[in-house]
């Protein structure tokens, strides 16, 4: 029941409490976004909560990973990286809906209407009120106005934790059957993805099939990137996990080799990302050093493939850059050698006519 998921959201609450670094990070940029994106979606005021607040908050811990090129360190003092960088926006993200009363980060619904903001503010209010002294009968009204919330308000309501432990007291509970019908309880082993307005099930076949076959097929056709990753992922552990799989020592070994490339292909995207975010990019103002560094970078970028090249940052900048360096390179090299070559063409001329005389 609801009660029962609750009190395990305060249990994780305080575990996370507990493990909190003075600094006021979870020691990487990546588990303090995680953090943040949690208190945030649960409306946690992580700047009055004195739970998340050690040397800083965990909002302003989060900014200690960030770097002067603008982008996110997987630990504080390190170069900038893609992946950090992209959480850390998420988090950011996150604080901004929760500052303004929007819905919480993946919950891609329609922002809420003045009417639905009032209703939650009205709730929220109600239940503020409560402590200690409040009657049974005051909680069991707070409790009905709750109950009274659409299922998709109720998953926005903050101020629970003030009514909570009455609830016990008042043996009372925050059960409402409506609200378990409507999300669905899991009996079919498949799992739900819940939508409020539809409700879908997600099949999930650990066999491996002919349409995973065919996939495996294409793949071994194709030039393996860094977005194949989740796909090998998964047919691997179908494969291995598969009784009726022909082949299925090569196709797991093929799948392997292939998995590991997707995993190279990333990792070598990533280092050139924050190689070119470390003093190259917006690709300016470059001094020798910096344009021998391009030209080194650019010489790796093109042993990525073309669906990785077309994730390096500033790609189509940095081929023009470099284009254009090496263009005067070669135009230099062209002027130097007519410039040396035109005195030995008239020199080998005069020396003819003067055998010749």
């Amino acid at each position: 029941g609801q009660d029962k998921v609750r009190k395990s959201i305060d249990k994780a609450l305080e575990f996370l409490s507990l493990n909190q670094r003075n600094d006021g990070t979870y020691e990487t940029c990546e588990t303090t976004v995680q953090v943040v994106c949690a208190l945030c979606n649960l409306g946690i005021d992580f700047e009055n909560d004195q739970r998340f607040i050690k040397d800083k908050n965990v909002v302003d811990a989060l900014m200690t990973f960030r770097n002067n090129d603008g982008g996110f360190s997987h630990i504080s003092g390190e170069n900038s990286q893609g992946i950090s960088t992209a959480q850390a926006l998420l988090a950011i993200d996150a604080v901004i809906k929760y500052k303004n009363s929007m819905r919480r980060v993946f919950d891609f619904s329609a922002e809420f209407s003045e009417t639905e903001l009032e209703q939650l503010k009205k709730v929220d209010g109600q239940l503020a009120t409560i402590n200690e002294q409040t009657s049974e009968k005051e909680v069991e009204k707070c409790n009905e106005i709750y109950k009274d919330l659409s299922v998709d308000l109720k998953t926005y309501v903050t101020k629970y934790n003030s009514i909570l432990s009455l609830l016990d007291k008042y043996d009372l509970s925050m059960n409402d059957e409506s609200f378990i019908d409507e999300m669905s309880k899991n009996e079919t082993g498949n799992g739900y993805i819940y939508d409020v307005e539809n409700k879908c099930e997600y099949e999930y076949s650990q066999e491996f099939t002919n349409d995973d076959l065919n996939e495996y097929k294409d793949l071994l056709k194709s030039e393996i990137s860094s977005f194949d990753k989740a796909k090998l992922c998964t047919l691997l552990d179908k494969a291995e996990k598969s009784d009726k799989l022909e082949n299925k020592e090569e196709v797991v070994q093929n799948l392997k080799d292939m998995k590991q490339k997707s995993e190279d292909a990333f990792n070598e995207l990533n280092e050139i990302n924050s190689e070119i975010m470390d003093g190259l990019y917006p690709f300016t103002n470059l001094d020798e050093n910096q344009l021998k560094r391009l030209n080194e970078v650019y010489e790796r970028v093109q042993k990525l493939g073309e669906k990785d090249r077309s994730s390096v940052t500033g790609y189509d900048e940095l081929c023009r850059v470099y284009e254009s360096q090496n263009s005067t390179k070669v135009s230099t090299i062209l002027i130097i050698s007519v410039g040396i070559g035109i005195p030995i063409l008239v020199g080998f001329v005069i020396l003819k006519r003067g055998r010749k005389e």
